[in-house]
């Protein structure tokens, strides 16, 4: 039994640490950090009341360090999703006016005890709810996506339509809007890369693969799925690269490039 727990065959489980445990009501994203100083591994949990860090270097003994608590609870919305780059977690949620956090991992260094509850380092508010991040670690260049819905009055999503906000987080405390793609309206998660594969035509630049509705409907409308290719290459004018039909009557959430393009 892992953990006193759960059967497990060829995989252990360490330890289990609940809701209850976590100070959270829900958790529904889970990313990672290993500090370059001292080889420490953390865990990175959101949820509805915001961003949990667990210490997991010891697995057996995993210790609650602390929460960056959400920029807003307004909207009664859960989900929330996180990226690190540069030893900095970038966090967005479809709370209203949200935006995206961002909080200093090298904080979390040499902290025990009672867990502490943590301020944000720097805020982005030039979207105000966005479902999902993704950053290139490569170009420093993070998209939030599907984050037209309950916007800040006046924020500059009003022209990414649910598709590419494109933030430039190069310095990661001083984030600056760099672009939107919103061609193809809602994009419900996105890969970006610098491409290497065999199409000579777009090796060496970046591109993000998109999972995406058809055009023109937004969130709650009736839509067809649909993958797309959304060519990178030059900051200020995204242009479609390539766009393909889902194979089933589904939704495609979600995709991943392989590793020979």
């Amino acid at each position: 039994m892992a953990a006193k727990t759960y059967p497990c065959d060829g995989v252990d489980m360490m330890s289990h640490l609940t809701l209850d445990d976590l100070g959270m009501s829900l958790a529904n994203d889970i990313w990672g950090w290993t500090d370059p100083e001292t080889g420490a591994d953390y865990a990175l949990i959101g949820g509805i009341e915001g961003t949990v860090f667990v210490d997991i270097s010891d697995p057996k003994r995993p210790d609650v360090v602390g929460i960056l608590p959400t920029h807003s609870a307004r909207g009664q919305r859960f989900w929330r999703d996180l990226k690190v780059y540069a030893n900095h977690v970038f966090v967005v949620s479809e709370h209203t006016d949200h935006g995206m956090q961002v909080f200093d991992l090298t904080q979390l260094r040499g902290v025990s005890g009672d867990p502490v509850t943590f301020e944000e380092t720097a805020h982005y508010d030039g979207f105000g709810v966005s479902h999902n991040i993704a950053i290139n670690t490569d170009t420093g260049f993070a998209c939030a996506v599907n984050s037209n819905v309950a916007r800040n009055a006046g924020a500059s999503d009003t022209v990414c339509g649910a598709g590419l906000h494109i933030v430039d987080i190069s310095d990661p405390v001083a984030p600056s809007f760099a672009g939107c793609f919103s061609e193809h309206g809602n994009i419900h998660d996105t890969q970006c890369v610098v491409y290497e594969g065999p199409d000579t035509d777009y090796r060496g630049r970046e591109i993000c693969f998109n999972s995406a509705p058809q055009p023109g409907p937004l969130r709650g409308q009736p839509f067809s799925p649909d993958g797309n290719v959304n060519n990178l290459s030059i900051v200020a004018s995204r242009t479609r690269a390539i766009r393909w039909p889902s194979p089933t009557s589904s939704t495609t959430p979600t995709g991943s490039a392989t590793r020979d393009g």
